[in-house]
């Protein structure tokens, strides 16, 4: 008897709609600050959204806008959309196994919140997935366009794709018209080449020097070596040292080792397709605080872990079946958790405003605390906390320091004990201190 198996595009819109459910209504960082913003109002100098623009991923998050859709949710639904791209492109094959991205909390981090890594790697995957020609050219421009970071997959798979003589012209053509329009796009909303290259070379500065967490500013091999294992293990794929960690790891490892033995040349050529982003996200990203540039690199354990659940038929397909919905059930509390409990630096938000408002002053959390409704400054160093306040004509009724202000030098204030406010184990915590300043109301 014939059994039945949902189509790639059911189980895709299963999985946008999970998603959607799930969607956080606020952005965790910086970044996510930065892409909300931008869906009203695009302009890289105030990084909105930070260099190089994401124009892919701020035009889908623009259209739902148009349909009524608030700026977050907007946001969170094209990332909800790049996921189900994913599941698409690895359902054709295996059906219910291309639900396995579900299960990886990586994964659904970044298709839940106002982030360009779903989208970016939706369209990649789904370029791979033995698309004709011209819609390979197409997928690839537009996926570059939505994540620029993946520079180095895109090129390798559009090297691999004119490998084929028939396909050559008609790929690079649908490649070249699209990337145009996005360059376009990009060059009219950043209001001329002048403001887009200066807005370009200061991200390059900083991402190289500053922030960017690259080689150049951690050049420990052994440090980066391992950052890169726990992006891939413990926020790849879930495993950590606890008892569900622990049977995660099994399923894992029984899904991945039968997927190599069913596999084992497809698994090595998209592993050598995949060697040129690996290489630079070792060197050129930052592993240490953003996981997410391991996505596509986790793409080579999704896709080989569908061909490990492809059992045909008989009581090994039910087993199969059952270790897909263990890992997904048990993945599903961390994206529950971001969509009910607001990330630390909103919580930390609402806490000041209930006692009546003032200053904060802090780190890459101010951004998030400004989007919430508080008025925060970033300052990194209390000296310059001083500096702020005495020019001030009005002093703020109170004033906080995140944890994010380096104390080495000591400040004319005093600080009061902390509160601290977290979320999970998957995002850091930050502490609010008050800080007293010895200078009179009526200054």
């Amino acid at each position: 008897m014939a059994t039945h198996t949902p189509a790639p595009a059911s189980l895709a819109a299963l999985a946008f709609a999970l998603l959607a459910l799930l969607g956080a209504p606020w952005p965790d960082d910086w970044d996510a600050v930065g892409f909300v913003l931008a869906v009203d109002h695009f302009d890289l100098a105030r990084w909105q959204p930070h260099a190089p623009g994401y124009p892919g991923y701020v035009l889908a998050a623009r259209a739902l806008r148009h349909l009524g859709a608030a700026p977050v949710t907007a946001c969170t639904l094209v990332s909800a959309l790049g996921a189900s791209l994913l599941v698409a492109s690895l359902a054709p094959r295996h059906r219910l196994s291309g639900l396995l991205p579900l299960a990886s909390p990586l994964v659904l981090l970044a298709a839940t919140s106002a982030r360009s890594d779903a989208l970016g790697l939706g369209l990649h995957a789904l370029a791979l997935s033995r698309a004709p020609g011209p819609l390979t050219g197409a997928l690839l421009a537009a996926g570059l366009a939505t994540r620029p970071s993946l520079l180095p997959l895109t090129v390798t798979l559009l090297l691999a794709k004119c490998l084929r003589p028939g396909e050559r012209a008609r790929t690079l053509g649908a490649f070249a018209l699209v990337g145009a329009f996005g360059a376009l796009w990009l060059l009219r909303a950043a209001r001329g080449l002048e403001p887009l290259t200066l807005a370009l070379e200061t991200q390059a500065r900083g991402h190289f020097t500053l922030w960017g967490g690259s080689a150049l500013t951690h050049p420990s091999l052994p440090l980066r070596a391992r950052w890169l294992l726990g992006a891939l293990m413990a926020d790849g794929l879930g495993i950590h040292r606890s008892p569900i960690g622990a049977l995660r790891a099994l399923a894992w490892a029984g899904i991945l080792g039968l997927g190599l033995w069913r596999a084992p040349r497809r698994a090595l050529l998209l592993a050598a397709l995949l060697v040129p982003y690996g290489v630079w996200v070792f060197a050129g990203q930052n592993l240490e605080t953003s996981p997410r540039h391991v996505l596509p690199l986790l793409g080579w354990a999704l896709w080989v872990g569908t061909e490990g659940l492809s059992v045909p038929t008989g009581r090994w397909r039910w087993l199969a079946g059952g270790l897909l919905a263990g890992l997904v059930l048990t993945a599903l509390p961390g994206a529950w958790r971001r969509r009910v409990e607001p990330p630390p630096a909103v919580q930390a938000s609402r806490w000041v405003e209930a006692r009546g408002g003032g200053v904060v002053f802090g780190g890459a959390s101010t951004r998030v605390l400004s989007w919430a409704g508080t008025r925060a400054l970033p300052r990194t160093r209390v000296g310059e906390v001083d500096v702020t306040l005495e020019r001030l004509d009005v002093l703020p009724r109170r004033v906080w320091l995140t944890d994010e202000v380096a104390f080495r030098e000591r400040g004319r204030g005093a600080l009061g004990p902390p509160v601290r406010f977290c979320r999970g184990a998957e995002s850091p915590c930050l502490r609010l201190f008050p800080y007293t300043i010895p200078i009179p109301r009526d200054h």
